[in-house]
């Protein structure tokens, strides 16, 4: 889900600074921008992140100030730079070209002329991580509160939602009662005058092919077990959002059989209301799959 989260840890000799912003989506994708020294430390991050968010783009920016952990230090490529200087001239006496140029020039040119390395003794990694890991727990609790706050209100919003699709589901119920008698009826005329056209063509049809026939189109027209199975999914669906554990992937699957069953309800009703009935359906539906997203 959406949280923006900062902390701060202030020492006699430095601050180091926090924040974090995540935004819906299906997995787990995480960047941190960091001190190239905490490198060593990314995996650990990302582990300690994961436990509090195990879904969701996760930017995640490390601001670090004070006594350097290492001091930097620079060292010249003169062996290089040497080089590059007799190219250029002679590329300029090749071209007959103007071959002034100064030491900015050739930083421009060769940023590889001056190298940077970290000077000093090796970190005391321990003291560090345990440095970055109070201050991201600092962190990932105030990101959680935001987490508990926005939960809540999408757990609202499912119940209502929920409470929609169940309205439904009754809607088209008592839609079926009135129209699949008059359908079934229908289809007995059709049957009928095919068995008469039949006979005036000298065919015979058996009756036990006539009721094979019948049974089979009339099934085809009944949705009580998609409305059924709807109302399953929508059972487990509740009893999922309920739950402490991460059921994130569990509304996902739910919600994709949820959008089959409606899909196969449309393709059979041939009602113009229950059709009405099921883009009312997908459109919840496709708002719950929505906020699921949210959900870990």
């Amino acid at each position: 889900m959406t949280t923006f989260a900062r902390h701060e840890d202030a020492y006699e000799d430095r601050i180091v600074r926090f924040e974090l912003r995540s935004v819906n989506h299906r997995y787990f994708d995480m960047h941190i921008k960091m001190p190239p020294w905490m490198l060593l430390f990314e995996d650990r991050i990302k582990r300690l992140v994961r436990e509090h968010h195990p879904r969701g783009k996760i930017d995640l920016y490390i601001v670090y100030e004070g006594r350097h952990i290492r001091p930097l230090a620079f060292r010249p490529d003169i062996e290089g730079a040497r080089s590059y200087i007799n190219a250029l001239y002679q590329l300029g006496k090749a071209l007959d070209l103007e071959t002034d140029f100064n030491i900015i020039d050739l930083l421009q040119c060769y940023s590889g002329l001056i190298a940077q390395e970290e000077a000093g003794t090796p970190i005391d990694e321990d003291s560090i991580w345990e440095l970055l890991q109070k201050g991201l727990k600092g962190l990932l609790k105030s990101s959680s509160l935001q987490a508990q706050i926005e939960g809540k209100a999408i757990k609202e919003d499912f119940d209502a939602r929920i409470e929609t699709l169940k309205d439904i589901m009754d809607a088209i119920e008592r839609r079926k009662k009135e129209v699949f008698p008059l359908q079934r009826e229908r289809l007995k005329e059709r049957l009928n005058a095919l068995i008469r056209e039949a006979k005036d063509t000298g065919l015979e049809i058996g009756e036990e092919r006539i009721i094979q026939e019948y049974s089979i189109m009339a099934d085809k027209l009944d949705i009580s077990e998609e409305l059924l199975r709807c109302r399953c999914h929508l059972d487990s669906f509740g009893g999922l959002i309920n739950d402490d554990a991460p059921v994130g992937r569990k509304l996902d699957f739910l919600l994709q059989e949820m959008h089959r069953e409606i899909n196969t309800i449309a393709s059979k009703a041939q009602d113009a209301e229950i059709s009405y009935l099921v883009v009312e359906a997908k459109s919840e539906v496709e708002k719950l799959r929505e906020q699921a997203q949210n959900v870990v």
